[in-house]
């Protein structure tokens, strides 16, 4: 009897790692490893990707932006990342409110975000729907009023129901002015930073969220705490790649 309840166990452990692997869990080579395997991008010069595990395709992947035009010319640094410490390993979030893998995925980058060791920037990637583009534009408004956190979670947090009306009532309900932040909605200054988070996303061939660049790293697809938090050190013990520093 015993034999057979660890034969039992065994395989659950075999069926539960197979299914994790299905829906985006780390293999068990993935939460075991010592190490991360790179392959360098082509674009932008200086980054990479893991190895085997992530993929990004560069091209026309985001409806009118031309990457074989200036976007070929686009400078990422500066553009990416805050400014952070000069120990901190720089972290961009590229994300869709509309995106069921960046819901799941917001609350460890959230609680990433406020350790020392990292400096993230959030950008917005609206791409599933129109009101992608609402909650985008609601983001960007709420962070002049040094709320973007707060917001980007209620939306997050949505339950896709995202309109003008909630975007007031989250605004009232996190104790800012809703009529500025419906003001700041329409500035040219919100187009242009999702304008620059698009065409750094088609740099990178991102064509999805979500994605992130952890130091010089890009990462399609969500990442689990223990994968971000082993890349993140290997990214600090690896320095700035030539052409980065």
């Amino acid at each position: 009897m015993a034999l057979t309840r660890r034969a039992l166990v065994a395989g659950g452990v075999v069926v539960t790692l197979f299914a994790g692997m299905r829906h985006g869990v780390p293999a068990l080579s993935d939460l075991f490893a010592d190490d991360f395997v790179f392959e360098p991008l082509d674009v932008p010069t200086g980054y990479r990707r893991i190895a085997h595990r992530v993929f990004t395709s560069r091209g026309n992947a985001l409806v009118g932006l031309d990457t074989e035009g200036p976007l070929a010319m686009l400078n990422p640094e500066g553009l990416l990342h805050s400014k952070g410490l000069e120990d901190q390993v720089p972290v961009a979030v590229f994300s869709d409110y509309n995106c069921p893998n960046c819901r799941a995925h917001s609350e460890t980058l959230i609680a990433r975000s406020v350790e020392s060791d990292v400096a993230m920037r959030w950008h917005e990637l609206p791409l599933l729907a129109p009101s992608s583009m609402t909650a985008a534009r609601a983001a960007i408004a709420a962070d002049r009023q040094g709320a973007y956190v707060a917001m980007h979670r209620r939306l997050m947090g949505s339950g896709f129901r995202i309109d003008m009306n909630y975007i007031r009532h989250v605004a009232e309900d996190l104790g800012l002015d809703p009529a500025r932040l419906l003001s700041d909605m329409q500035r040219p200054e919100v187009d242009q930073r999702i304008a620059t988070s698009k065409a750094l996303a088609a740099l990178f061939g991102f064509i999805g969220t979500p994605a992130m660049v952890v130091g010089r790293t890009a990462v399609l697809g969500a990442m689990d705490r223990l994968t971000l938090d082993r890349l993140i050190t290997r990214e600090r013990r690896d320095g700035p790649m030539k052409g980065l520093a």
